[in-house]
This record gives structure tokens, C-alpha cells and sequence, in this order.
């Protein structure tokens, strides 16, 4: 099941970050910036050069549902949401 495309908003607006995996949005104020690392699901979010934050959804696969017995019905997706952080050294 494919989702559909999420809705970003920077200081309540909305904004498109392009397809295609390395594309990127920055702020106006250069302070933050949004790069696909991957075609679909996976993102860095930039702060100010100081925090990196990757974040990936990966959606758990029928296979993963009968191994642990997550109990998903046929109508219903579940993902793993997988977040990692680097701090700068100042």
C-alpha cells in the first residue's frame, strides 16, 4: 500500500520538498533544511549546522507481522520509526 504524500509546513506554511532522493528545502533564514536521504520514507532535518536528525518510516511487512504477532488487521498499516541525532561540537 502506498501512502500518500505528507503535508510540510515551516512557521505554519506549507511547503513541497521536491522528489528524489538527496533533494532538499532550506528555510529563508538558512536555519534549517530538510534533505530526502532516501526516494521515499527517510529524511535529515538540518538545524542551524548544529543537530542533525534522520528519521525513516519503515512500514512493517506482512512477514514481520506473522514473526511477532503485531495482530495487524488486513485493513490497517504499522510502521517502525526509526530516529537518530548528531549533536556538533561547537
Amino acid at each position: 500500500m502506498e501512502s500518500p504524500e505528507k503535508l510540510w509546513s515551516h512557521d505554519g506554511e506549507a511547503l513541497s520538498i521536491p522528489k528524489g532522493l538527496y533533494s532538499e528545502w532550506t528555510s529563508p533564514e538558512n536555519n534549517l533544511k530538510v534533505e530526502r536521504i532516501s526516494t521515499k520514507n527517510s529524511a535529515t532535518f538540518t538545524v542551524s549546522e548544529s543537530v542533525e536528525i534522520s528519521v525513516s518510516v519503515i512500514p512493517v511487512t506482512d512477514e514481520d507481522n506473522r514473526i511477532h504477532d503485531y495482530q495487524i488487521p488486513s485493513d490497517d498499516i504499522l510502521a517502525h520509526l526509526e530516529v537518530g541525532s548528531t549533536v556538533q561540537v561547537l
